[in-house]
């Protein structure tokens, strides 16, 4: 299915075709419930930047937690 799609879209015949190839394949991928990770980061920026999203994340799940902390201390305050 994939290969007679490839040669569809490569195709330069002018028939407008719906999916381009990497809309093909994400479906794919999601039909299959593939899982893709990006690549790991080479340059300075890259790293920086995974180094960021990864700090960001740290960040909201610490928020969470705190948050249900600071609710179980209120409802053991009011309990007492």
């Amino acid at each position: 299915m994939m290969f007679k799609h490839m040669a569809r879209v490569v195709d330069s015949k002018p028939d407008p075709h719906q999916l381009t190839f990497g809309n093909l394949f994400t479906t794919v991928l999601k039909t299959f419930e593939v899982h893709v990770t990006a690549p790991r980061a080479t340059g300075a920026v890259d790293i920086l930047l995974n180094d960021l999203r990864a700090a960001r994340d740290q960040n909201a799940t610490l928020l969470t937690k705190t948050e249900s902390l600071r609710t179980n201390l209120a409802e053991s305050r009011g309990s007492s």
